[in-house]
Formats: C-alpha cells, sequence, structure tokens
C-alpha cells in the first residue's frame, strides 16, 4: 500500500461498528489469553499529566508514546528484579500486556497484566511498582496491584475510555511468557 495515499481520516476507527470494535477485543482477549501466565497480577497506573523540565519553562504535557516508554521502563525494571538480569540474558521474560486509556473525563492512566513468577512475591512486586512507577518520568504515585481474575483482561479491552481503541493497546510494551516446550518421541 503506498503510504503517501494514507491520511489520518483513514487511521481512525470512527467508521467501525461496535461490534467491530467488540470483535478486535475478543481477538486481542485470545491473543493475550493469560490463563498459561503464572499468578497473573493486574495493575492500575496513573501519569502525571504535564510536568514543568525546568523553572520558568513551559509545560509538556504527555502523550501516548511518553506513555509507553514509561510502561516499557517499568517492564524491564520489574524483569531486572523478579528475575534478574542472568534469566533475561538467556530469553527470559515475564508476560506483560497494557493498555493506554484516556478520554474526555479521563485523565491519562493504563490497566496492565503482568505475570509473577511465584505467587509470594505478589506483595514484593506491589512494594516495587509503589517505588519505581512514580520514579519515572511521567509515573504518578496512585497505582492498584492487587491480583488478576479472568475478568481483568475484558476490563482492559473495554470500549469506553479509550480515544481511540485501535491503538490503545500498548503492543511495543506486549511480552507473552515462553510456552513450555514439549519435546516428543519420535
Amino acid at each position: 500500500m503506498n503510504n503517501s495515499n494514507l491520511h489520518n481520516s483513514d487511521l481512525d476507527n470512527s467508521d467501525l461498528e461496535d461490534s467491530d470494535l467488540s470483535d478486535y477485543g475478543c481477538a486481542v482477549r485470545k491473543f493475550v489469553d493469560f490463563r498459561s501466565w503464572q499468578n497473573p497480577v493486574a495493575l492500575s497506573l496513573t501519569f502525571r499529566q504535564c510536568i514543568r523540565p525546568e523553572p520558568y519553562h513551559r509545560r509538556v504535557w504527555v502523550d501516548e508514546i511518553a506513555a509507553s516508554q514509561d510502561l516499557n521502563h517499568l517492564s524491564n525494571t520489574i524483569n531486572a528484579k523478579l528475575i534478574g538480569r542472568n534469566q533475561r540474558r538467556c530469553g527470559g521474560r515475564l508476560g506483560f500486556f497494557a493498555v493506554i486509556e484516556r478520554d474526555q473525563k479521563t485523565r491519562l492512566h493504563a490497566h496492565a497484566l503482568v505475570e509473577c513468577p511465584d505467587e509470594r512475591k505478589i506483595d514484593y512486586l506491589e512494594r516495587l511498582v509503589a517505588k519505581h512507577w512514580p520514579q519515572t518520568r511521567w509515573g504518578y504515585r496512585q497505582i492498584v496491584v492487587k491480583p488478576c481474575n479472568k475478568l481483568w483482561l475484558r476490563y482492559m479491552t473495554k470500549l469506553q475510555t479509550k480515544a481511540d481503541y485501535m491503538t490503545a493497546h500498548d503492543w511495543s510494551v506486549l511480552r507473552l511468557p515462553e510456552k513450555e516446550k514439549i519435546l516428543t518421541k519420535h
């Protein structure tokens, strides 16, 4: 497809029916399918809305790209602290899926699903997120960390509070956990 023929109006989802978006949400839920994740944990994270980098400078407002960068940083920190750098070098990564939401009534925030390798480490994960999230450039102190149930992914993929449903899912930070390799004898 020739990108010169694309216009912003071609990229928005305003012409999609709710049923199409619902089908997209079902496809996302099937793709992420966290039933094989070890101890999935639900996160809700808020963002600072603006910062003033230097005194007497203009305010800088958060956008979805900056939010995604902070989520990626948090994902890397969680991996380093929970499974260690040596394990990451060997290809080990914890599952992580995030959705960034904002509409006219709601400030920018994210919902995430993160894999916790040990159920006993959920309290540690909560302290880890509480410490490191506000240290990111845009992370704000309001966070919620709780064990995940099957309705969390449905809540994350809801239609409400997403300015653009098709781009709200942050695919750049998606990490699906490695599936166990099944060896068969022939």
